[in-house]
């Protein structure tokens, strides 16, 4: 094992959570995107689908997840706001819960 400096590993850390954050902003633009275009109403008669809905939701929660998990924790004087919006629609969990 390498023996880095602390203060090494702390650059590393924002490295990490900057490049997650990219990710996480590009993924945002990509279904945001998808969902603009899919309303474009000077170049079809198109709506929204499933798929559009799913996408921005994928995108919104892992972004938040981004938010919460890794830059709210190593942020000082900010703690992560609790538990990330679920992957599904909650009529989807009571759905679950009730079987």
């Amino acid at each position: 094992m390498v023996d880095m400096p602390t203060e090494n590993w702390g650059a590393v850390g924002r490295d990490l959570l900057r490049d997650e954050l990219a990710r996480q902003r590009c993924a945002l633009e990509d279904a945001f995107g998808g969902a603009e275009s899919a309303l474009d109403t000077t170049r079809s008669t198109e709506s929204l689908d499933a798929d559009d809905v799913r996408a921005l939701r994928r995108s919104l929660n892992r972004a938040r997840y981004a938010v919460e998990e890794h830059a709210a924790r190593v942020t000082p004087g900010v703690e992560p706001y609790g538990e990330p919006v679920p992957d599904l629609p909650y009529g989807v969990y009571r759905t679950i819960a009730e079987q």
